[in-house]
């Protein structure tokens, strides 16, 4: 198993690993489910955010993922932008989240659209970062035609940003 080690700035001490054969994909019911495992997500963990270093109006933290079939797809997931003059902020990982906000794009012919349809709700469970997408009826019809994978993109402030493939399991 290789372990991608994303260490924070020297004031805060903490260190996430993601490891990459952990990412999951899951279809029930017209509902998809991305697991993103992440080891320092319990609730003594320090996350820190709206960093100096980072550009305004920039995503600073992304879990996302996207599923396509033919030239139209889906981006769904968490985003933590990083507004004009928005004032530092710091917490365990359940608040990083919750000064975020879940976006659903439409990707077709390499640009995205903001979009309303269906929902998008991120919830964490022993360490892993769970997003579910579902109530869209685009969605129902990409996953009637069972794609086999997606990727995910997981982007943390001075990292380096990882994209991966996942393959995506049916129930």
């Amino acid at each position: 198993m290789r372990l991608i080690h994303f260490v924070s700035c020297a004031v805060c001490l903490t260190t996430i690993a993601l490891s990459q054969p952990d990412f999951t994909a899951h279809v029930t019911a017209n509902e998809l489910s991305v697991s993103f495992p992440i080891d320092d997500a319990s609730e003594f963990s320090y996350w820190k955010w709206n960093l100096p270093e980072t550009r305004n109006n920039g995503i600073e933290y992304q879990f996302t993922a996207k599923i396509e079939s033919g030239n139209i797809g889906y981006e769904f997931g968490y985003y933590h932008f990083k507004f004009n003059n928005a004032e530092p902020g710091s917490g365990n990982f359940s608040s990083l989240i919750k000064s975020g906000q879940t976006s659903i794009f439409r990707v077709a012919n390499g640009s995205g659209e903001r979009i309303n349809e269906g929902k998008v709700v991120t919830r964490i469970e022993n360490g892993t970062l769970i997003i579910t997408f579902n109530g869209s009826e685009s969605l129902n019809r990409i996953l009637s035609l069972k794609p086999k994978d997606l990727r995910v993109t997981v982007r943390i402030p001075n990292r380096h940003v990882v994209k991966q493939y996942v393959t995506i399991i049916y129930h």
